[in-house]
């Protein structure tokens, strides 16, 4: 009877580890997420306005952050692909 006593608790602290590591393991992924959402989405000045820009490219205004959603990203298209025509950056891979 004692063996099973032993055995479970060994059983439930296994159990503990293993619930641990995976919170250490998603504490870890949801920081190295915060970390690259901050390094790839930014706040820019181009031509003395201020920009969104996705990895440094600029997207939109920020006067059109009040439109609507369909409005905003073909604004956004627009912005990438003339930043893209500026920079001589058309032909990449």
């Amino acid at each position: 009877m004692k063996e099973k006593s032993v055995l479970a608790q060994i059983v439930a602290w296994l159990r503990a580890r293993r619930e641990q590591r995976r919170a250490r393991k998603s504490a870890r992924y949801s920081e190295e997420l915060k970390r690259e959402s901050e390094r790839v989405l930014q706040v820019r000045e181009f031509d003395g306005k201020l920009f969104v820009c996705y990895n440094e490219v600029p997207l939109l205004t920020t006067c059109m952050l009040k439109e609507g959603l369909p409005i905003v990203v073909e604004a956004a298209r627009m912005m990438y692909v003339e930043y893209y025509k500026t920079k001589g950056l058309c032909h990449r891979k």
